[in-house]
């Protein structure tokens, strides 16, 4: 087993290309490990096969609504229930209001700080300490 299998699973769900590489890299250098999906149907592939501690959804994903992707997660992946942030440029809209209340996590509005982000990521999902270094010395502070 290496380190990365302690290091907590985020699921980035977006479908711009930039946002979830961003993300992804800022939340890998926090110390999580990350999954990126593009579309609903990746993001089901990777919710049945995978585990994950907590998920950032976009609401605006084509071809499905967010109201029923974040079903079909919490179908697949109960234990997500509590664990995923829903993010938006637009938390307007049809179902929008009542998936931010059964979320159980506040939302995080688009544009976002990489503050904002790592905040709400660890309100559910702590980042690991870092890991001592493999010579024995003490990190500095």
């Amino acid at each position: 087993m290496d380190g990365d299998d302690f290091r907590p699973a985020i699921l980035v769900i977006d479908d711009e290309p930039t946002i979830r590489k961003s993300v992804g890299r800022l939340l890998e250098r926090a110390g999580y490990r990350v999954r990126t999906a593009g579309t609903g149907d990746e993001a089901m592939a990777l919710v049945r096969g995978e585990h994950f501690d907590a998920a950032i959804c976009d609401l605006h994903i084509p071809g499905v609504s967010a109201v029923r992707l974040c079903e079909q997660i919490w179908l697949a992946a109960p234990d997500l229930a509590g664990r995923l942030i829903v993010a938006s440029g637009d938390l307007t809209g049809d179902g929008v209001e009542e998936l931010v209340e059964r979320t159980r996590v506040p939302p995080v509005s688009k544009p976002f700080t990489a503050a904002d982000l790592l905040l709400a990521i660890g309100a559910i999902c702590p980042a690991p300490s870092p890991a001592p270094p493999a010579d024995g010395r003490k990190a500095a502070s």
